[in-house]
């Protein structure tokens, strides 16, 4: 017997383990079956060890130092490291494994220094003749029937010897080896019955046959070659025969499945297996390597196929694939089958969920995730997590998501994975199936959320998050879903989602709880701002994770706004100047992307008190050269900042002293950004709040403010017209100003403010058109009023409107019976000095004004200055008196 093929027969296990390395580079870690266990394996390119010259020194003596290592090796079990072109072993025992994987791949690449072999095949040389030849005995042994079973074992371990190199799998596909195998396994399933046959021999034959036709099945080509032959269909019906035959015998049986089958596997005979005394009982054995081997090649055809597992599905006639996999999935004590079969059944989920579900799949799903051995079992939760994130895509199942109680799976696996799970793939499928669970808006939606908001979902991201050195795939992963859930839940708590499905108090509450958990966090685990800026403030991760964690914080901000969420404020006190910190260093990042997340990020943390009170460094840094910036997106979160900072007195200092207000003055006049709403709106926002100090207001004017505010009166934005009535309220209180602004044409928008706010309280609107009309009408009418002031302006303000405005402010003032002293004041000045000009009492004269005039004078309700106004003004009207009112001191303007 060829000495390589008794070195594959005792060691099947540790070469597969082996060939699945085929093409890796890196570092590997790997589970030799039984032989040992975390075999680390450093791989130059495992593919290329067919060519003799990277063993050093070609010929004999190459292959009988090879052999003789391996020898020793296997006879010894020493625990000497071998390194044999570039393998480095951790023991004898897996030196032996990969020796005896070498003495293959140099049987490939040289047949002139091995001894004979039916297989003198180059896996650069598909079309010598001697490998047509080799194949065509390959072959022929198969298919003949003189062939003894002993005989066509030893063939079947030349072709494992020989799928070891994915090179060569294309030549023998083209030799038709599939059908061959497929016929022959065929036969052997029929074959079980027959008393005459050696049962071992025949299970040896059926276990290689299916092993070589699983090792085939990794390489896409092969794909539309096992369709056209069947063979889905076959190892799917013989799959269904073994656990039917399973589950029969164990019906009849007084042993419980239950008690997993350990088969022993004899060091001489990899093919024979010896079962507990259960055996005995009758129970037919499901867990063989033949099973193991149809349901591996079934998953890597799913995986394997162009546009799998479509493709495969689409071209194979049987139906039963959800059925069979997740009964076997049930059924199974074997960890490799397992493993197999939830690789089928997720990479099944995307396609056939329902049938998934209704064959059990999801419930088994769940047993398995909340199982001892998915906790110790990297690969399954890989596979487990991966189908429970393709369910979670289709909306159409959200209900038996629900029953199943996937969310709470999800977030126990992520709380005990923060602990230190050994497979980041599976923690990031967990993350973006919670994260699709939590943006769903649906009914059924409302419901995972209700759920996910009493498991401390949020939470359970966040601890996701647990540390700088974690996979760069999974901390960016977590932070966009941390960035989309909350920017989801920041809809459903502004009743801004989907119209057609209602925003309920238990789905605000909902929300609110999950924002709060990410904020805060769970117990003592931390929220997310922190863990985000520790991510953000660390220079060992990779770009995209630090711009997703700046993103996601920036959301975050935003969503908890309004004070939903308790507790922000808080958080946010304790991290105030870590968050400085961080955006004053990344906004000088030479990464245009990091820069930008960082600006963006800025302006939704100084909305927030702790922070911009702190945030000197940031607008030094961005008043300066230093903090030049470019774009659209870059020009609204600098303007945003202003305006956010603007309002604490330090920041407010820095921007007027440090060159924040000639920049800003600057971007408003720029007419690419001139059109931007967002811009204009926070730019003049900053501007007023500049405007309210003594120290900047007379710098706001000469720079050019007024002409700004002016602009910005005519807006169709209600808050930036609110902004410029405010600052116009503010400014006017200069004869030269007022002429420049009355020369600006601004009393109509005023005086439209002031009347808007008027119809809305008369209708009593809680519209929130209306609600914003009121507050702008409060600067307007004290704008409009110091326009009064200038006599030469008054006849043109009696064509504008401002009549008509201040009597619907008196009416209104009147209505309410608790107007503010000063307001009245400035309304009945306003009247005083129009009623000193012809048109403005004719403009007066079509109004309703004096019964409110003569409600003032004799009501008890106001002071006696406010009802000797209200007399002149009446004297004026009704003796054509041209009495001018005194101006009245302006009253201090608060921030915005």
């Amino acid at each position: 017997m060829w000495t390589v093929r008794v070195a594959v027969v005792r060691l099947e296990r540790g070469i597969r383990a082996i060939r699945e390395l085929s093409g890796v580079r890196g570092v590997c870690q790997s589970r030799c079956g039984g032989l040992d266990s975390d075999v680390v394996v450093q791989v130059q390119r495992f593919s290329t060890l067919s060519r003799v010259s990277r063993w050093g020194s070609a010929g004999t003596r190459t292959w009988t130092e090879a052999r003789s290592i391996g020898d020793a090796g296997i006879r010894t079990g020493r625990t000497q490291p071998v390194s044999p072109n570039g393998i480095i072993l951790a023991s004898a025992t897996t030196a032996a494994v990969a020796v005896a994987a070498c003495w293959i791949s140099a049987s490939l690449a040289s047949t002139a220094t091995m001894p004979a072999s039916p297989l003198h095949m180059h896996c650069d040389s598909a079309s010598s003749p001697t490998s047509v030849s080799g194949l065509d005995a390959l072959a022929k042994g198969l298919t003949s029937e003189e062939t003894k079973p002993a005989e066509r074992v030893a063939i079947l371990q030349d072709l494992n010897a020989v799928c070891i190199h994915i090179d060569n799998h294309a030549q023998l596909l083209r030799a038709g080896l599939v059908p061959i195998l497929l016929d022959r396994l065929l036969s052997l399933s029929k074959s079980q019955t027959d008393e005459e046959q050696d049962a071992s021999t025949l299970q040896k034959e059926s276990d290689l046959t299916a092993e070589v036709l699983a090792s085939l099945a990794v390489t896409p080509d092969a794909v539309p070659v096992y369709l056209e032959a069947g063979a889905v269909e076959l190892l799917l019906r013989l799959l269904s025969e073994s656990i039917a035959a399973f589950t029969s015998s164990m019906s009849s049986s007084a042993v419980s499945w239950l008690q997993p089958w350990k088969w022993k596997r004899d060091s001489t005979n990899a093919g024979s297996s010896e079962s507990t005394s259960a055996d005995a009982a009758g129970v037919v054995p499901l867990n063989t390597p033949a099973t193991q081997q149809y349901v591996r090649c079934i998953a890597f055809l799913l995986r394997s196929g162009r546009g799998a597992p479509e493709h495969v599905l689409a071209h194979s006639e049987s139906t039963a694939a959800p059925s069979v996999l997740c009964s076997l999935l049930q059924h199974t004590a074997d960890a490799e089958t397992r493993r197999y079969a939830m690789l089928a059944v997720a990479l099944l989920c995307p396609l056939q969920a329902d049938s998934v579900i209704q064959c059990g799949g999801l419930r088994r799903m769940i047993e398995l995730i909340s199982s001892a051995q998915f906790q110790t079992d990297d690969v399954l939760q890989w596979y487990v997590t991966g189908g429970l994130h393709q369910l979670s895509k289709d909306a159409a199942i959200y209900k038996a998501l629900l029953k199943h109680k996937v969310v709470p799976a999800l977030c126990n696996f992520l709380g005990i994975s923060s602990a230190g799970a050994p497979n980041p793939q599976a923690e990031t499928y967990a993350v973006r199936a919670l994260r699709n669970l939590l943006i769903a808006d649906s009914p059924e939606g409302a419901a995972l959320r209700k759920s996910a908001a009493s498991e401390y979902a949020g939470a359970a991201l966040c601890n996701v998050l647990n540390g700088t050195e974690r996979n760069p795939g999974l901390l960016r992963a977590t932070c966009v879903s941390i960035q989309e859930v909350a920017a989801f839940l920041q809809t459903k708590m502004d009743g801004k989602a989907d119209k057609r499905i209602a925003t309920t108090t238990t789905e605000r509450n909902s929300a609110t709880q999950i924002l709060t958990s990410m904020v805060v966090g769970a117990g003592d685990s931390g929220g997310a701002i922190s863990r985000l800026l520790a991510l953000a403030s660390s220079r060992d991760i990779a770009p995209r994770v630090h711009t997703a964690a700046l993103l996601a914080m920036r959301e975050l901000c935003l969503a908890a706004q309004g004070g939903a969420v308790q507790g922000m404020d808080a958080v946010l006190r304790v991290n105030n100047s870590a968050a400085i910190r961080v955006l004053v260093q990344d906004a000088q990042s030479k990464d245009a992307t990091i820069a930008l997340a960082a600006m963006e990020c800025g302006a939704a943390l100084t909305e927030w008190g702790p922070v911009a009170e702190v945030s000197g460094d940031l607008i030094t840094l961005l008043c300066s050269a230093a903090g030049a910036v470019s774009g659209t997106a870059a020009t609204r979160a600098l303007v945003s900042i202003f305006a956010h900072c603007s309002r604490y007195e330090t920041p407010r200092r820095l921007i007027g002293y440090e060159g924040g207000l000639a920049k800003l003055v600057q971007i408003l006049n720029e007419p690419s950004f001139q059109s931007d709403t967002v811009i204009f709106r926070d730019g003049l926002r900053a501007l007023y709040n500049l405007s309210t100090s003594p120290l900047f207001k007379l710098m706001v004017a000469q720079r050019g403010g007024l002409e700004l505010f002016a602009r910005g009166a005519h807006s169709a934005d209600p808050l930036t017209r609110k902004y410029a009535h405010c600052a116009l309220a503010a400014l006017l209180d200069r004869p030269e100003y007022i002429a420049r602004v009355a020369e600006l044409n601004v009393a109509p928008p005023l005086a439209h403010a002031v009347l808007s706010a008027g119809s809305a309280t008369k209708t009593k609107s809680d519209d929130k058109g209306s609600a914003d009309a009121a507050g702008i009408a409060h600067c307007s009418l004290l704008a409009l009023a110091q326009l009064t002031n200038m006599p030469d302006q008054l006849s043109t303000l009696a064509l504008s409107g401002a009549p008509a405005a201040f009597s619907s402010a008196l009416a209104s003032a009147v209505a309410k019976g608790n107007a503010p002293q000063y307001e009245l004041e400035y309304i009945l000045v306003a009247l005083c000095n129009l009623s000193s000009t012809e048109a403005g009492r004719k403009a007066l004269g079509r109004t309703n004004i004096k019964k409110d005039l003569m409600t003032v004078t004799t009501s008890f309700l106001y002071a006696g200055m406010i009802q000797n106004m209200a007399a002149t003004v009446l004297e004026n009207l009704t003796s054509n008196a041209a009495i001018v009112a005194p101006v009245i001191p302006q009253q201090p303007f608060p921030v915005l």
